[in-house]
């Protein structure tokens, strides 16, 4: 495939002549390159097509060191030659300084960018002729700061100059010569004192909460003439800061705000794309055949369109570099409907079961749920007081599931909690009953201290993005699967229908509804079964802890 690369100025010649299968913010940034060129080159700037020549040169000499491609040469896709063509080809007349100082490239995942950018963190470090370089990757954490950096270390053993001339130590890549180095730098660092920086890469931006680690890194790069700042992310599942900042580059490329120091490399898919046509997800990987090929994107694209939720949103967040903070339907319907074949609820008398249960207040639905492992069956019983049957404005047939027996009525305006308590009692005295999970948020609440009196193990969990996360993806593969029985439980049914996925900038997901019209207890209560079943599981080694 090299040699069908082309030059950074034939891949920006196909973005104009609209050749190359590229998103607008791509052919935005050429159109905006040729104004400047029409307009400034020759006055405030000037740009030297031959300025990236060194770099490009640079990553030709070091080596890929994992793979298929290990110990061939790293030479740059046509996408990546332009991205320095730009950075280092335009100039500022006046100073003769770069006219770039941040970069913000955003691609889909497996398109080289931790790579791109190790080699990047080197050449700042060796060849910006910068003395006292200080480079750094920055990330929320540690842990992740050091994946940039441990390429950057193994980049070097490829190449035999930066063997000689670089000191390799676990935190550090230090060149004894210029009193430059290379480190990796969290939140979670040790210290962020005293940073003088000349070149920070900033990993996975999305995962930020907030722009704290930009700020000190800006901050400290006031002694330099020309820093660096090059943000590498893929899209993310929630618009805080990093997607404020992507806002900014699309105003930039739009003409809706000027700043002559961003320069913005946006790798999406268009809002108008069918996102299940593969002929468009080159858009978003540009690498594809060299670091990610089609096969593996279709393989990813199957279990999107099979699975849905959560699968879905990941393949186009981070396969297809889709924004998403909007929650989506979680599992279909007909989805949930395959997970039935035809037990009845008096087959699990006697069995080993785990409950559930999400009180929420006295005016509305609550629900307990058991949950059978060993037949991944779920019992579910909810409790509306009388008032919410008389005047109900949900729009919802309660009456008909409380004649059908899926449903309790429990006299007066509220929920009398002591009858709920005696329900639950009768409930679990039918079955091998371990131990129930239920809502820390509701852990001074009588039902539970009598619960506790009566000898029920009963633990808190929380819904929050960390607790949740872990037992909602197992109970959503379960489901995919077809694996459970929930003896075509109308009030669940529903209450899955009202469910929707949200996730944090981490990736971890919880179920939430779109209104307060729409329930989704009986589903939480399920969870919650389910996780406490997770946590004290009989095979140790797939215990877990969600309190």
């Amino acid at each position: 495939m090299i040699d069908k690369v082309l030059s950074a100025e034939e891949y920006h010649n196909s973005i104009l002549k609209k050749e190359a299968n590229v998103c607008q913010y791509i052919s935005l940034l050429a159109e905006k390159h040729e104004r400047d060129l029409r307009d400034r080159h020759g006055k405030d700037l000037f740009f030297d097509p031959n300025g990236a020549d060194r770099i490009i040169d640079f990553f030709s000499e070091i080596r890929h060191y994992k793979g298929a491609l290990a110990g061939q040469r790293l030479h740059l896709s046509d996408f990546q030659k332009y991205g320095f063509w730009m950075l280092f080809g335009w100039m500022e007349t006046k100073s003769q300084l770069r006219r770039y100082r941040t970069v913000y490239k955003e691609i889909a995942r497996k398109n080289g960018k931790t790579t791109e950018a190790a080699g990047l963190g080197l050449f700042m470090l060796k060849f910006d002729k910068e003395a006292g370089a200080q480079v750094y990757t920055v990330a929320t954490k540690e842990d992740q700061a050091r994946l940039c950096f441990n390429d950057a270390s193994k980049l070097v053993l490829t190449n035999k100059f930066l063997r000689d001339n670089l000191r390799v130590y676990a935190k550090s890549i230090y060149d004894e010569k210029t009193f430059s180095f290379m480190k990796p730098l969290g939140s979670d660092s040790d210290t962020q004192d005293g940073l003088d920086p000349s070149c920070a890469i900033i990993d996975e931006f999305h995962a930020h909460p907030n722009d704290n680690m930009i700020n000190v890194i800006e901050s400290g790069m006031g002694s330099r003439k020309q820093a660096l700042m090059y943000i590498i992310t893929t899209a993310g599942f929630n618009k805080a800061a990093c997607y404020d900042f992507r806002d900014v580059a699309i105003d930039i490329l739009n003409g809706k705000k000027e700043d002559d120091t961003i320069l913005p490399l946006i790798f999406t898919i268009d809002e108008k794309d069918d996102w299940t046509n593969p002929d468009c997800w080159i858009k978003a990987n540009p690498n594809m055949d060299r670091s990610i090929n089609l096969d593996f994107l279709k393989k990813r694209y199957v279990k999107a369109i099979n699975e849905g939720g959560s699968k879905e949103i990941d393949f186009k967040t981070k396969n297809l570099d889709v924004w998403t903070d909007a929650a989506v339907t979680w599992i279909t319907d007909a989805t949930w409907m395959r997970n039935t074949r035809g037990m009845k609820q008096s087959d699990l008398d006697g069995l080993r079961c785990y409950g559930g249960l999400d009180l929420a207040s006295g005016i509305d639905l609550n629900a307990f749920a058991l949950y059978f492992p060993d037949h991944k069956a779920f019992i579910v019983t909810a409790w509306i007081p009388q008032k919410k049957l008389d005047n109900n404005t949900d729009n919802i047939d309660y009456l008909k599931w409380v004649q059908q027996g899926w449903v309790k009525v429990t006299p007066g305006d509220t929920i009398e909690m002591d009858l709920v308590y005696h329900d639950i009692g009768e409930i679990i005295a039918n079955y091998d009953f371990r131990s129930l999970a239920y809502d820390r948020y509701l852990a001074t609440h009588g039902i539970l201290q009598n619960l506790k009196n009566d000898g029920v193990q009963c633990h808190e969990m929380g819904q929050g993005f960390v607790s949740i996360s872990t037992p909602a993806k197992e109970f959503e593969k379960l489901a995919t699967g077809a694996e459970f029985e929930h003896f075509e439980n109308p009030l669940l049914r529903w209450s899955m229908g009202n469910c929707e996925l949200r996730f944090d900038p981490a990736g971890n997901i919880k179920p939430d509804r779109s209104s307060k019209k729409k329930k989704i207890d009986p589903t939480v209560a399920c969870i919650f079964a389910l996780a406490e079943e997770m946590t004290f599981r009989e095979d140790d080694s797939l215990g877990l802890d969600f309190w």
